[in-house]
């Protein structure tokens, strides 16, 4: 289960936010619970930001985990 700030990678392309499958992003807030949506901050290799989206669950899988 995807939780706050665990990092997620996204599994397609989502232009009308300027982002592309495979960019990763940290996990803000979990916005609702069914359906899943969580509010994501996008960061490129550098760690700009590139966007904060409300993102469907469906479209993310977990990159890596913030629990110890």
């Amino acid at each position: 289960m995807i939780k706050e700030n665990d990092v997620v990678e996204l599994q397609e392309d989502k232009p009308e936010f300027g982002l592309k499958k495979g960019d990763k992003g940290t996990v803000l807030m979990i916005l609702s619970a069914s359906p899943v949506f969580y509010e994501i901050e996008f960061m490129d290799d550098d760690g700009e930001t590139l966007a904060v989206e409300t993102i469907n669950g469906d479209s993310v899988k977990l990159f890596w985990s913030a629990e110890i």
